[in-house]
C-alpha cells in the first residue's frame, strides 16, 4: 500500500512537472546554435506559452502562442502546435513536428516574409498552405501541400504571385516548382538550409528586359534568368 502511495505521488509530481516545464528552456534545449530560428521574448510552460518578436534570420516572424500537444508525446515525439498573434504577414497556423526521427513542419498555413533571407531573388514573402516538410538527420523524407512566392521588381514597378507543389528529391533534398504566367520559380533547399533557386521570365519585352538586366538578370535565348545559390540566412 505504502509503495503503491508513493508511486501515485511520484507520477503527480512528474505530470506536474512537465505541466509547469519553462518554455524558454525548452526551447534552448531544441535549437542548436546555427538555427536560423531566435526570439527575444518566451514566457508560460510548453502546455501553454507565447513567444515574442520571433526572428527567422533576419526576418521578423512576430509573436506567437506555442503549446505541446500531448497525444504526440505516446509516438515518441513533441508536436508545437503555433499560431501567430497578428503581424504584417498576417495569420500563421501549424505545427512544429519535433520527432525522434524526423523534424520540420506539419499543416502550415500563412505567409513569412523573406525578402532578407533570399536576397538578391526579388521574392517578398512565401505562402504555406497545408504544407508539410519533414527532414530527418540526413535527407527531406516528407514534402507535400503548396508553396507560393510573392515577387516583386521593383525597378519595373512589377509584382506577381507564383504558386506549386512540394516534394523531396530523389537525393533528400525539398524542391518546390512555382509558376505564374511567364514566370517561374524552382527553389531546392537541402537538410542544413543551403539552398539553390533561380527565377525565370519568358518573352519578356525589350524595355522589361533590359531593366531587369540591372537587377542582374541575364538573357537566355527569350527567357530572362536570375540564379543563385548559398545558406538562408
Amino acid at each position: 500500500m505504502i509503495l503503491r502511495w508513493w508511486l501515485f505521488g511520484g507520477a503527480l509530481f512528474l505530470i506536474g512537472l512537465v505541466a509547469m516545464f519553462p518554455l524558454h528552456v525548452a526551447m534552448d534545449m531544441s535549437m542548436s546554435r546555427q538555427s536560423l530560428l531566435s526570439a527575444r521574448q518566451v514566457a508560460g510552460s510548453v502546455w501553454s506559452g507565447r513567444v515574442g518578436e520571433a526572428m527567422l534570420g533576419e526576418e521578423r516572424l512576430g509573436t506567437f502562442d506555442v503549446s505541446l500537444r500531448p497525444l504526440s508525446l505516446l509516438t515518441g515525439g513533441a508536436d508545437v502546435g503555433i499560431e501567430r498573434i497578428g503581424g504584417l504577414d498576417g495569420p500563421l497556423v501549424g505545427t512544429l513536428a519535433l520527432d525522434d526521427d524526423s523534424q520540420g513542419i506539419r499543416d502550415m498555413n500563412g505567409g513569412i516574409g523573406v525578402a532578407t533571407l533570399m536576397a538578391p531573388l526579388p521574392v517578398d514573402r512565401l505562402l504555406l498552405t497545408e504544407a508539410t516538410i519533414l527532414f530527418d538527420a540526413d535527407r527531406c523524407v516528407e514534402a507535400s501541400g503548396t508553396l507560393g512566392a510573392e515577387a516583386s521588381l521593383g525597378l519595373l514597378g512589377l509584382s506577381r504571385t507564383l504558386s506549386g507543389p512540394l516534394s523531396c528529391t530523389s537525393d533528400g533534398r525539398l524542391q518546390a516548382d512555382l509558376t505564374g504566367g511567364n514566370e517561374t520559380l524552382t527553389l531546392i533547399v537541402n537538410r542544413e538550409g543551403g539552398y539553390e533557386a533561380q527565377f525565370a521570365i519568358a518573352n519578356a519585352p525589350p524595355l522589361i528586359a533590359s531593366g531587369l538586366a540591372l537587377a542582374g538578370f541575364t538573357l537566355d535565348g527569350t527567357t530572362l534568368r536570375l540564379t543563385h545559390q548559398g545558406p538562408l540566412r
